[in-house]
């Protein structure tokens, strides 16, 4: 595996999609052999084709539902958190 950076001066398309098909193709030159572009997109799966690469559709796993982050009594189960809530806990006043 090669890390590769746009060029000086590269300035992206608005599309993330069509950017990342253009950096592909241009690796490609580069590379001097076929690249192979993974996506879970179908659209981006199509776009990939017509500009004549090599391309896999990964098979995707539904998340389920997205989180209710805007919920109050939100809170996260990692250590941040944990330590927030100990934190809260010592801070509390004790009753007498």
């Amino acid at each position: 595996m090669e890390i590769v950076l746009d060029p000086p001066g590269h300035v992206r398309l608005d599309r993330p999609d069509v950017e990342i098909i253009d950096r592909t193709v241009a690796i490609q030159g580069l590379a001097g052999r076929d690249v192979r572009l993974l996506t879970c997109d179908t659209s981006q799966h199509t776009r990939g084709r017509a500009a004549g690469l090599q391309v896999s559709k990964v098979a995707t796993k539904d998340p389920g539902d997205e989180p209710d982050w805007s919920a109050p009594d939100r809170s996260g189960t990692g250590v941040r958190a944990q330590r927030r809530a100990r934190r809260a806990e010592a801070e509390a006043p004790t009753v007498s």
